[in-house]
């Protein structure tokens, strides 16, 4: 009797160091970040541009649902099965296999200016699971144009002491901190870099390398949402009235692509759409320019946004009247007016 009290007054502590072992390592495992291990950009640099309201990636479309105040959903590329991921209105969507990041827009609407980035109107960045789920706070200051490349965030922090700053931080909320106190705005660019153009010293199109946070610059000028796509970098051209420009990396050509002013663009695998500032209309051309310029839809839009299969666009000052056409097809335009599956 005395050596079953003794084996039980030993196996009882045993059972709960193990038990409570047990726990440490599941709450940890389920607490893990999940990094990626090559490369990778959260969203494309039109997307960008034009808000990061769509952001496409493992076989889902996951945006800022403007039927539902803008609240986190997805649906599959073809705009079917709509579902709600969380309640956080939101804006810069970027995702991985692993986690869609956002900033939150749940204070106030959006300005209308295209050229106003400085605009506070989110109070936090946050990484969630791909069901919306574990919400982590991976910077709780107003955040803008979040971009995602690799295991790192790139985003303009705004605080009350250095106002609006470049700032970088892990994807496991690690090594946050200012990488300038000029408030760049990187977007995706080519080989592993970042694009941007200078908003203080100067207005030349540079790369950033992120494994060294320095930069280079590849075009001289007065540029303004420069685009890195293969050959060729696109740009509003500042030094011509903010036409739509394409810049020649072989050559240092720089073409003018739509002969007036522009307010916003964006780009698929075959268009480049783009608003007209003065005739009011949404436009597009063929990259190639195999064809004439082609009205998408009269009148004024913003935040043109591309997917694989759509082009998604919005009224000027009217958030509620939003639009899509397919990406690469013939012009169709019809509204966009998606619902859950829960609302069918």
């Amino acid at each position: 009797m005395k050596h079953s009290i003794k084996v039980r007054n030993i196996l009882i502590p045993v059972l709960i160091l193990v038990l409570l072992l047990a726990a440490l390592l599941l709450y940890r495992y389920w607490n893990r970040t999940i990094y990626n291990d090559s490369p990778v950009y959260g969203n494309t640099a039109g997307n960008f541009y034009n808000g990061g309201l769509f952001c496409e990636a493992n076989g889902y479309v996951y945006f800022a649902n403007p039927a539902d105040k803008n609240r986190l959903y997805r649906m599959l590329p073809n705009g079917s099965q709509v579902e709600l991921l969380c309640e956080d209105s939101v804006e810069c969507i970027n995702a991985d296999s692993h986690y869609i990041y956002y900033a939150r827009a749940n204070c106030t609407t959006r300005q209308e200016d295209a050229f106003s980035f400085l605009n506070f109107n989110t109070d936090s960045l946050c990484r969630v699971n791909l069901k919306g789920k574990r919400l982590e706070i991976l910077d709780p200051a107003p955040t803008l144009y979040a971009t995602l490349i690799e295991n790192t965030i790139y985003y303009i922090h705004y605080d009350t002491t250095d106002a609006s700053t470049l700032y970088r931080v892990g994807i496991d909320k690690k090594d946050k901190r200012m990488v300038t106190k000029e408030p760049l705005l990187l977007s995706p660019g080519q080989q592993g870099a970042l694009c941007f153009a200078g908003v203080s010293s100067d207005h030349n199109i540079s790369l950033w390398n992120p494994a060294t946070d320095s930069s280079s610059v590849i075009y001289m000028g007065v540029a303004y949402q420069p685009i890195d796509h293969g050959d060729y970098v696109y740009f509003l051209d500042g030094e011509n009235d903010y036409h739509l420009s394409r810049y020649d990396k072989g050559t240092g050509d720089v073409t003018d692509l739509t002969g007036c002013r522009i307010d916003c663009y964006n780009m698929t695998r075959e268009y480049v759409y783009y608003q007209k500032n003065q005739e009011g209309a949404l436009c597009r051309l063929r990259l190639d320019g195999s064809a004439p310029e082609e009205t998408v839809m009269d009148g004024n839009f913003t935040d043109i946004s591309v997917t694989s299969q759509y082009v998604y666009f919005r009224a000027f000052q009217d958030t509620s009247a939003y639009f899509q056409t397919p990406a690469d097809g013939p012009v169709a335009v019809s509204g966009f007016y998606p619902k859950s599956n829960s609302d069918n």
